[in-house]
């Protein structure tokens, strides 16, 4: 008797478990967004610049499981930091060949994004998804322009604050996946001795790059995994993220390549041990 108590009690107990790991994987996760706050000290960072807050978020994946109360969440999330830069690094929209973007869904998102606040400017680069037709990357990147972010399409932008001969170098690749990547494009004119943030949306395109000319990657795509088991691996792993798929990753004399798992979720509205989140990056002046 004593041992079929014992057996009732353990099954009640497992069955919380699956039910509470359930629970946390499709409502708890998904609804969540942390920020996550990273900092990184170069003597190639001006000293007008020593402090310069970035804050970057990626895979938004609006109209279908981001809905506007997620978006409004994640924006009053990015504009509570006060950043000087925010940059968006691709994937604005979920699937937009197959969830019609109507006009309606279009000027909603802008206005979003319109609320979205940075002393020094907001600059995006195209994803994936935002390439999956020619009328959703015109609308995305009207809809980007409308909210006075600077769409970067193989180029770069010099970062000021406050002393007009002093800057960092912003890069812009575009996309991996259906876009059109520049590398020589993008970086003409880049100085080593210059502090050079390179964004790209897909983190695979590192291989390709001369990371000695880079002090810092900043790559979306992966999602994380969405779900991510050690071992097991994960439930999201795409191309163009094949090879670096999530966290860091630099060696000796290598730029810092970090991968965000971004901000809303795709094909399923889940999320485990890859938590929706929006970085932030301070730059420190070292002498």
């Amino acid at each position: 008797m004593k041992k079929l108590v014992r057996q009732i009690i353990l099954l009640f107990l497992l069955s919380c478990l699956v039910a509470f790991l359930l629970l946390n994987a499709f409502i708890i996760q998904p609804n969540s967004l942390r920020l996550r706050y990273e900092t990184i000290s170069s003597p190639k960072i001006p000293k007008s610049l020593d402090n310069y807050t970035i804050v970057f978020f990626s895979d938004l994946h609006y109209n279908n499981f981001t809905t506007k109360a997620r978006a409004q969440k994640a924006i009053d999330t990015i504009n509570s930091v006060g950043a000087n830069t925010v940059i968006f690094l691709g994937d604005l929209y979920d699937h937009p060949t197959h969830n019609t973007i109507s006009p309606e869904i279009q000027n909603e998102l802008a206005e979003l994004l319109s609320q979205i606040e940075a002393k020094n400017g907001k600059f995006a680069i195209l994803g994936n998804h935002d390439y999956e037709s020619e009328k959703a990357s015109q609308l995305i990147t009207q809809s980007l322009i409308y909210a006075n972010f600077e769409v970067i399409i193989n180029g770069s932008q010099k970062l000021y604050s406050g002393n007009a001969n002093e800057y960092i170098q912003l890069i812009a690749l575009d996309s991996y996946l259906l876009g059109n990547p520049d590398i020589p494009r993008a970086f003409k004119g880049i100085d080593a001795d210059t502090f050079n943030l390179l964004i790209t949306h897909c983190p695979d395109i590192y291989d390709d790059i001369d990371t000695s000319l880079c002090d810092l990657v900043l790559a979306g795509h992966s999602h994380g995994g969405q779900v991510f088991i050690p071992l097991i691996e994960s439930y999201f792993r795409p191309q163009g993220a094949l090879v670096y798929f999530r966290g860091k990753y630099f060696t000796d004399n290598q730029a810092i390549l970090d991968i965000t798992n971004g901000v809303g979720t795709t094909q399923i509205d889940v999320r485990f041990n890859a938590p929706a989140e929006i970085v932030v990056y301070r730059l420190i002046h070292e002498e």
